[in-house]
């Protein structure tokens, strides 16, 4: 991690930065790894005095001394931009994530060669729009210099996802730090036109945000949204744009009203975990030997952990009747019973809302067909330290429990949270003891 903040701060100019954002990225909620954010930072902090030592100060933009908030409805106007780039990031990750997993993934050629077709495809936009090469630094300035004009910004948005997701998902070289700021700048930047606009329509072109400002709020938004770097994103640009601090209080606050938007799981990192307890890195925290004499039954029994209550899926029952189900219940993983009652699988939340989202397939496919027969069942006199190995092994937040003697009789469900919560209440009862 220390090596990291280095190379970052150093390659993009943030001292400060570059240790906030390898602390942070690891988690997709607020949580921040605390225990390396010192020689992180002491890490960053060398790694760009060293660079700047040998090239000097080349800090990637400029911007007017116009940015900043000026009117009272520039805070008003700032908020109505959140959903609106909440909506693009999502859409963008999930153009990134179809790109992948239904055109490259599915095309019957070596892998070796899906990075050239992705170079190609990218060549094509390019033909057309040659401002979606590279990483954009050039075109980022030409934006806060306000030398873009407004349809140029708002032709170049799509163009730039689709050419990032081409280069990405194909498997190709490349970071997104770069991209997702440019992208969101441009975002920021005809959000920022188009209030122009309708400040010039009301008669008030004096109260009209300034552009440049809506440019640095679209890219520290964007990429905090995606990136879950609430903290880091705001930093970054702020130190992007030669350590002009006078927008980071607001950008933290629409970042940290952007995480909230999002889901956790709409992320552009994809092994990122929710908080440092879901963390591998952390199982070692946990104190085996009270694990060892918790069990599984005593999660279920409701002592001292809380069970919940067990959603089954019979093997028949139909696509839309399955989405009713497990609609209002949190698991991501349901246990499936044939005709009799007897286990024989497990269905995955989201291959159930895959098939959904086709109206076409509902007929062809029912809970049974999608059901997985994976080895991750566990039994009542187990101890939580198996269950919790096996979460981690199986990278699953529920196991289901059958009977020792009968394999296919389930009786219930462990879950993740019900695994923590019964290890910190006896933890709890042996520290006051």
């Amino acid at each position: 991690m220390a090596g990291a903040a280095g190379g970052v701060a150093a390659i993009f100019q943030i001292p400060l930065g570059g240790s906030l954002y390898v602390t942070e990225v690891l988690y997709a909620s607020t949580a921040l790894e605390l225990a390396a954010f010192l020689p992180c930072t002491i890490a960053s902090l060398a790694g760009y005095s060293v660079f700047r030592f040998f090239h000097g100060d080349m800090r990637p933009f400029d911007v007017p001394t116009t940015v900043g908030i000026h009117h009272w409805t520039d805070p008003v106007v700032f908020l109505l931009f959140v959903p609106i780039i909440a909506l693009a990031g999502f859409l963008f990750l999930r153009m990134v994530r179809e790109t992948r997993n239904r055109f490259f993934h599915r095309l019957p050629i070596p892998d070796v060669f899906k990075p050239a077709l992705g170079g190609f495809l990218l060549g094509c936009i390019a033909l057309c729009y040659p401002q979606v090469l590279g990483a954009g630094y050039q075109w980022m300035h030409r934006l806060m210099e306000g030398q873009l004009p407004f349809l140029v910004i708002l032709m170049l948005i799509v163009p730039k996802m689709l050419a990032t997701s081409l280069t990405i998902s194909s498997g190709g070289s490349g970071g997104m730090l770069a991209p997702s700021l440019f992208i969101g700048g441009l975002i920021g930047g005809a959000l920022g036109h188009l209030t122009g606009m309708g400040f010039d329509l009301a008669g008030y072109p004096h109260m009209a945000p300034d552009v440049v400002t809506c440019v640095l709020i679209g890219m520290a938004t964007f990429y905090a949204g995606i990136g879950k770097l609430p903290l880091a994103a705001a930093v970054i640009v702020c130190e992007m744009i030669g350590g002009q601090y006078t927008l980071l209080v607001p950008l933290v606050l629409l970042n940290l009203l952007q995480m909230a938007i999002q889901s956790p799981s709409t992320s552009l990192y994809e092994e990122q975990v929710l908080s440092p307890i879901d963390s591998e890195a952390h199982f070692g925290n946990y104190s085996v030997d009270l694990l060892r004499v918790l069990t599984v039954r005593g999660v279920l029994d409701g002592e001292p952990g809380n069970g919940s209550e067990t959603v089954t899926i019979p093997a028949g029952m139909s696509i839309p009747d399955t989405v009713k189900r497990i609609a209002s219940n949190p698991d991501s993983l349901f246990p499936i019973l044939d005709a009799e009652g007897r286990y024989i699988g497990v269905v995955q939340a989201s291959d159930v809302w895959s098939i959904f989202r086709n109206r076409k397939k509902w007929n062809h496919y029912t809970a049974g067909d999608l059901s997985q027969n994976l080895e991750i069942t566990i039994r009542p006199d187990d101890d939580l330290y198996k269950a919790l190995r096996m979460c981690k092994l199986w990278d699953v937040t529920e196991l289901p429990v059958v009977a020792p003697d009968a394999p296919q009789r389930l009786l219930g469900v462990l879950r993740h949270h019900e695994i923590i919560a019964a290890y910190n209440a006896r933890l709890a009862i042996a520290r006051w003891s």
